[in-house]
Parts: C-alpha cells; structure tokens; sequence
C-alpha cells in the first residue's frame, strides 16, 4: 500500500541527490511512496515507471540505475532497497509497514495493524517545519496524521474517520469552483459545530443554488458561504412562472369578473332611470 511520505528541506542539496538529472530526482521521491518502511519494494521498472511517471516520455530502468550510480538504492534478487530511509523518514511504529521481500521484519517495539491508513509520521503538537525533526514524537500515542497547517486530517475522536470523505461531492453541488483548498479547511471547520453534518451542508448547498438560479442571484463565494454559516439562511422560494392552463383560467376568470361588473353596472344604471 503506497505511503504519505515527508520530503525535508535539506534534501534539496543533498551531495549525491544533486548529482541526478531531475527524472531520477523525481522518480528516487517516488520510491519512497512505494516503498514499506524498512525501504524495500520490487525492482519492476515498468510497474515502477506506471506509478511515478505514467505519463512521462523516460526511461525507468536507466533512471533506476543512474540512482543507483550514486548510491541512493541498492539492487538484489529483484528487489530494491532504499538504505537511508530512515534519515528521511520517521515511520509511525504502530503502522510500520513490512513487505514479501526475505527477512524484512518488523523492528523492535514496532507493530504492523491491518487499519493503516497511510501515514508515515507522527504529527508535531506545533508545527515546526518539517515532518520528522523531533525524535521523541516517534515514539508518541497521538495516531492522527497533520496537513501542514498543523491541522488533523482525520478526526478519530467520535470514529467519524475522515472528515472531508464527502467534501468532492459537496464541491460538486456548489457551482462556484473558487478556492477549492481554503474551502477545504473551512468544511471541516463546519463539520464541527453542532448538528452540522455532511448531508446538511450538501443539501443545503443544492436548495442554495437553485434558489440562486430561480432568482438569477450571484452565487456566493463557497468560503464566504462556509465562513457565514449560510446553510442556516431562511430564503423564500421565488414565484414560479405560469404555464399556458394557468395563464388560460386566469384570462377567463378575468373575463368573467369583468362581465359581473358590467351586469351589476346595468343593473345601477336601470334603477336610477326608474
């Protein structure tokens, strides 16, 4: 199962991580996506170049060994190994991922749980600038993964699991596609008041929309509509125009109105000549 994996900032000048062209930059980061936390994965280059480069005009197998030119990979027996992931990642113990490779085993104090659900690192309770900087968090009981704003991605506390599951479909609903990862943060914001849950919001989002079309109203930005708390907004429905038998019992009920009128008139006009 591929991972959330952290980059940190010195990377960038790494002596030997310099060295490569920028494929074989991009394809060794690649790697570590697939790779399980003891940095193993099959050495299939085609399988490899489908999952990091699938799109792009490269030669996997020359960029693997231009990798492992300088030393950032080793090949055996059909596997891969990468030697210093752990000097770039900070697997969660609880989630420690093994593969099929021989002898690649969990490590003391480190468990495997079939609910892994990707993560790579313990959050940081503040956020520090990088995603493994600090020793002691790995060794940590918080098991919620962080964006990197320090906020939760997964709210675990009421076994809601993740609360933007829903979000693309409440993003589909809203006509107005502006600022699609501020809104992100502010539906999850939203999701945390009382009684607000995913079903309201996309409801309310469809009645919204409709009522601005209806109305020939501008739709709301969608982080001003969030920020608002707009799904509790009040909103008369517009008169709905009249079809063709309506608009002929109308006429005819003019029509008749007019005629009563009129006899009622006679009548006046008659009692006063008398």
């Amino acid at each position: 199962m591929p991972k959330i994996r952290g980059v940190k900032p010195e990377l960038w000048t790494d002596e030997n991580f310099v060295e490569l062209s920028s494929f074989a930059r991009l394809l060794w980061i690649g790697l570590w996506n697939h790779a399980c936390d003891n940095g193993h994965l099959q050495d299939k280059s085609k399988q490899i170049k489908m999952r990091v480069l699938p799109t792009d005009e490269v030669d996997c197998s020359k960029l693997l060994r231009e990798i492992q030119g300088q030393g950032l990979i080793e090949r055996a027996e059909g596997w891969i190994t990468i030697p210093n992931l752990s000097h770039h990642q900070k697997p969660h113990r609880r989630w420690w991922s093994t593969c099929d490779k021989p002898g690649c085993d969990l490590p003391e104090g480190a468990t495997h749980t079939p609910n892994n659900r990707g993560a790579t690192v313990v959050p940081p309770k503040a956020n520090r600038g990088t995603t493994a900087d600090v020793e002691s968090d790995v060794e940590s009981d918080v098991d919620v993964e962080s964006d990197g704003d320090g906020n939760p991605l997964f709210d675990m506390s009421n076994g809601a699991g993740d609360p933007l599951a829903r979000f693309g479909e409440w993003w589909d609903a809203y006509g107005n596609k502006t600022g699609r990862h501020k809104s992100e943060i502010a539906y999850r914001a939203a999701l945390k008041k009382p009684g607000v849950t995913d079903s309201l919001l996309i409801a309310a989002t469809a009645s919204y929309v409709e009522w601005c079309r209806d109305t020939n109203t501008r739709l709301k930005n969608p982080l001003t509509w969030l920020h608002g708390e707009h799904w509790r907004d009040e909103r008369k429905s517009p008169a709905k125009p009249q079809t063709n038998t309506q608009a002929h019992l109308a006429l005819v009920e003019q029509i008749a109105a007019e005629e009563r009128a009129e006899r009622i008139d006679s009548h006046l006009q008659i009692g006063q000549i008398r």
